[in-house]
C-alpha cells in the first residue's frame, strides 16, 4: 500500500496535514524554558531566573554545578527556607541572592579550575542549570585527568 493512493482526497488531506504542523509547533512552543545565570551583582553572588514559558513555574530548589560537572546540594533546608519554594509568573524574572559561603566556594571554582555554575529544580522535578549536560560532561571527563596529575604530583 503506498502513501499516495489514486482515490485520496486531495482537498481534505492538505488541511489535515496542516493541522498536524501547527499542533507541533504549539506543543513546541508551550513547553517550559527557563535561562539561568550566575551573576554578580555589587559585588554579590546572584542566581538569576528568567521564566520564558508561557506558563507560571514553581523553583523548589538551587543548588551548585562543582567543578567535576556534579550538581550538588550545597546549602541546606533551612538557609534560605524563607525564599523557596518561590513561584514565577510567566515570562518574569527573579533574582535569588547566594549565601557568602557559596559565593566564595562558586569563586574559588572558577579561580582554581576555571569551572563552576549553578542549578534550579522544579516542582516537577526537571532540572535546568546554566552549564548545558555536554559541558558538564566534558567537565567529568576532565576532572578524570585532573585526578590523575594531581595524584602524580602529590607522589
Amino acid at each position: 500500500m503506498s502513501i499516495v493512493s489514486e482515490g485520496a482526497d486531495w482537498i481534505a488531506r492538505v488541511p489535515a496535514f496542516g493541522g498536524l504542523i501547527l499542533s507541533i509547533w504549539a506543543l513546541w512552543r508551550g513547553r517550559t524554558t527557563l535561562s539561568v545565570y550566575l551573576g554578580l551583582d555589587y559585588k554579590v553572588d546572584t542566581i538569576n531566573v528568567a521564566n520564558n514559558s508561557p506558563h507560571d513555574v514553581s523553583i523548589v530548589w538551587l543548588g551548585v554545578i562543582e567543578a567535576d560537572g556534579r550538581l550538588a546540594n550545597y546549602w541546606e533546608e533551612g538557609d534560605y527556607a524563607p525564599s523557596l519554594p518561590h513561584r514565577l509568573k510567566a515570562r518574569d524574572v527573579i533574582t535569588f541572592q547566594v549565601p557568602h559561603d557559596m559565593g566564595i566556594y562558586c569563586a574559588f571554582g572558577r579561580s582554581v579550575r576555571g569551572r563552576a555554575g549553578c542549578y534550579i529544580r522544579l516542582a516537577d522535578g526537571s532540572t535546568y542549570s546554566d552549564i548545558s549536560r555536554a559541558r558538564r560532561a566534558w567537565w567529568w571527563v576532565r576532572n578524570l585527568f585532573d585526578r590523575k596529575t594531581s595524584d602524580k604530583n602529590n607522589a
